[in-house]
């Protein structure tokens, strides 16, 4: 799998995080957020407002529109720091 924040389609110029199956190049999911970091095993990304399942798109923690912080996440996943 690859992921990208580039355009999905023409004319697509959201730089929403799209998901990729490699090498086919099909496209596999769109989910509506901007990453800043992607769990190692997939299962997350966080951008400045949020961290989210990639599954489903489902936020796990969501900060205050007027709050940004970046996030990390452990090598192993289990754990997400938020700066």
């Amino acid at each position: 799998m690859v992921a990208s924040d580039g355009s999905a389609a023409p004319g697509d110029v959201s730089g929403n995080l799209t998901l990729w199956s490699f090498p086919q190049g099909r496209l596999i999911k769109r989910l509506p957020v901007q990453p800043t970091a992607i769990s190692s095993d997939w299962k997350y990304c966080a951008s400045y407002h949020s961290v989210v399942k990639m599954e489903t798109g489902k936020p796990v923690i969501v900060l205050a529109d007027s709050v940004y912080a970046v996030h990390a996440f452990s090598p192993d996943s289990r754990f997400v720091a938020e700066s």
